[in-house]
């Protein structure tokens, strides 16, 4: 199962990024999600936001145990990690 949501900018309406479930493990109670965010709008703290709200959903919504963040090698990636857990 994969879901993936866009992020649109809230004053020019344009998609900026994205951030989805990229594999759920119903049995063990696993997620892994992925993410992308345009380099115009990068440093904002968008996709930190971003990525506190659907490790927050998947486990107070979906209950899951794990949340695992698919990482880029890039200095913002590693970054959003640290701040998000």
């Amino acid at each position: 199962m994969m879901m993936d949501t866009g992020l649109v900018s809230g004053i020019k309406k344009q998609l900026v990024g994205s951030i989805g479930y990229l594999w759920i493990d119903w049995d063990s109670r696993r997620i892994e999600i992925g993410y992308w965010l345009g380099s115009n709008f990068e440093g904002k703290g968008i996709m930190t936001k971003s990525c506190k709200a659907i490790i927050k959903h998947a486990f107070n919504d979906l209950h899951l145990a794990k949340v695992k963040k698919g990482l880029l090698e890039t200095t913002r990636c590693f970054t959003i990690n640290t701040l998000t857990g």
